[in-house]
């Protein structure tokens, strides 16, 4: 098994802690004060100088910084995504809010555009009624009007025949009287003729 350093095993250890991976080898013990004291330089060197041998063998290895950005940029990303739909969903209310405003008012404007012309239709149907109603009356009095003038001409018609009746009636009467009398005379004159035809 290969020997690590001390600042490859401590990364180790993090990586194993942070994916959750337990191993029952416990850790290498640490080494003495010396040797970690001459290890640390030693380490830094290599880590500085042959950093990028050390970093294409752990390639795979855990990285906490590389994680925790990748993890601030997902919930960044997240956030941005639902601040995104947050401000769909706003527009997308506003302008039903809009649309339904703008249609209540056409639905006014309407409404009072219809107004006057319904009035305006009831008052000429009332005055076309009431004009309808005085043609009638003016119909029906001028017909009372006509029935009652034929029926004076008629009663002055009827008055007048009686009276010419009557007036006939009583000449015609008178006639006769005056045939009686002139009759009577004639017979008295006839009497008398004769009276003085008997004693002459």
């Amino acid at each position: 098994m290969k020997q690590l350093s001390p600042f490859e095993a401590i990364r180790e250890a993090a990586y194993k802690l942070f994916s959750g991976e337990h191993t029952s080898t416990p850790p290498p013990p640490p080494p003495p004060p010396a040797a970690a004291a001459a290890a640390v330089p030693a380490a830094a060197a290599a880590g500085g100088g042959g950093g990028g041998g050390g970093r294409s063998e752990g390639e795979d290895a855990f990285d906490p910084n590389t994680t925790s950005s990748s993890s601030s940029s997902n919930s960044s990303s997240n956030s941005s995504s639902s601040s995104s739909r947050s401000l769909n969903l706003n527009r997308s209310r506003k302008t039903s809010i809009e649309q339904q405003q703008q249609q209540q008012q056409q639905q006014q404007q309407q409404q009072q555009q219809q107004q006057p012309q319904q009035q305006q239709q009831q008052q000429q149907q009332q005055q076309q009624q009431q004009q309808q109603q005085q043609q009638q009356q003016q119909q029906q009095e001028e017909e009372i009007q006509c029935c009652c003038s034929k029926l004076n001409n008629e009663q002055q018609q009827q008055q007048q025949q009686q009276q010419q009746q009557q007036h006939q009636g009583l000449h015609h009467h008178h006639q006769q009287q005056q045939q009686q009398q002139q009759q009577q005379q004639q017979q008295q004159q006839q009497e008398q003729q004769h009276l003085i035809h008997c004693m002459c």
